[in-house]
């Protein structure tokens, strides 16, 4: 990684952006106009007059491609990226949280980069939604603006994986008994949640799962945002849809929960349960349709439960907890727990859900790391 300084870079490009503000003005005639050339000529050309050779590539990144986040771009152990106003932007290499040594030289070019992002991952950030997110890239980008954050925009973008995961490759993280476990939860068509943390590793297991199903089992998978790797070419992918400019219609989780039980599903998929789509994804779970799987924010089995529990009543605020349980205890039958310590994802456990007391539910455990 080249470390530039800092002084001198920033020394320079206030220099080439005045130069470029005068041309612009038509005060510096020393220089091509407007008329003869075209904004991005000109800054080329005063970029190379009036930088060092060892900066001039720096500040042309600035200006035409993504600044300070070309280098992390090209780094495939690169997992995620924060950046926090022009000044503070980190990386997540090998499982740990670096701060990058570069950072926006202006806030002009930085809110340039965020205007090119949104565009590209076609979202609109503006002060009626003053966040969005979006795929952008091999990232998936979450942008915020203020009032909603302080001073500026701040971003998030975590990498999905190019390729697709497999059993194998989650071999790493468990041992051969608990994947036998886990595939016999796929091969009995078992309805199970995927559960952790952020950056628990939650989409890639799911994919890995995907990858063991045969060519003919239509899966209908369900997400806000593009990343399940879909098994076969029979299956389908419903995404939602959102537009803070009320230009289209919106559409949720939820509505593409009762869309998916008319499209024939083998097994119903869900990338995150996170609100009342809960409902009626239980109420399909309930219905006979097996093999279905989702992915859950919680820290284990427990709260896994009670966090869905919560949700579907979001969904349903008339229901009873008792009816709510019921429908968990009668559509879902297993949870597989994921977690996450010193940068290295693992399996923590596998339970299957055996009995529903007054108390609350009971585990048999399958396999748990100690």
């Amino acid at each position: 990684m080249k470390l530039f300084n800092q002084k001198l870079l920033s020394k320079e490009f206030e220099n080439i952006l005045q130069l470029f503000r005068n041309c612009l003005n038509q005060n510096h005639r020393s220089l091509p106009s407007q008329e003869q050339k075209n904004k991005n000529e000109i800054i080329t050309q005063i970029v190379k007059k009036n930088s060092s050779l060892e900066n001039q590539k720096r500040i042309l990144s600035e200006f035409f491609t993504w600044g300070p986040l070309d280098f992390l771009l090209e780094q495939k152990g690169i997992n995620e990226i924060i950046i926090n106003g022009k000044d503070h932007i980190f990386y997540e290499q090998e499982g740990l949280m670096k701060s990058f040594p570069d950072h926006f030289l202006s806030l002009v070019t930085f809110h340039s980069f965020v205007e090119k992002i949104s565009a590209e991952a076609r979202i609109t950030v503006n002060i009626k939604k003053p966040y969005c997110e979006g795929r952008w890239k091999d990232f998936r980008v979450f942008v915020l603006r203020p009032p909603l954050v302080k001073n500026s925009f701040h971003l998030c973008l975590r990498r999905s994986s190019q390729t697709c995961w497999s059993f194998d490759k989650f071999l790493n993280w468990s041992n051969s008994k608990a994947l036998d476990i886990l595939k016999d939860f796929i091969k009995q068509k078992l309805n199970f949640l995927i559960v952790g943390a952020t950056s628990s590793g939650k989409s890639s297991v799911l994919n890995a799962c995907l990858q063991e199903l045969s060519s003919y089992e239509r899966v209908i998978a369900i997400e806000d945002v593009d990343e399940i790797v879909l098994p076969n070419s029979i299956s389908l992918k419903l995404l939602t849809q959102k537009d803070p400019e009320s230009l289209k219609s919106f559409i949720d989780q939820q509505d593409l929960v009762k869309q998916s039980l008319r499209l024939r599903p083998d097994r119903i998929v869900m990338g995150e349960v996170r609100g009342k789509e809960a409902k009626d994804l239980l109420l399909a779970l309930t219905t006979g349709h097996k093999g279905c799987i989702g992915t859950l924010h919680a820290k284990d089995h427990r709260q896994a439960l009670w966090k869905l529990e919560t949700l579907a009543q979001m969904g349903a605020p008339e229901w009873k907890n008792s009816t709510v349980q019921r429908l968990i205890f009668s559509g879902l039958q297993a949870l597989v727990v994921l977690d996450k310590k010193e940068g290295q994802r693992y399996l923590k456990g596998l339970y299957k859900i055996t009995t529903l007391e007054s108390s609350g539910f009971l585990f048999d455990t399958l396999f748990e790391r100690i």
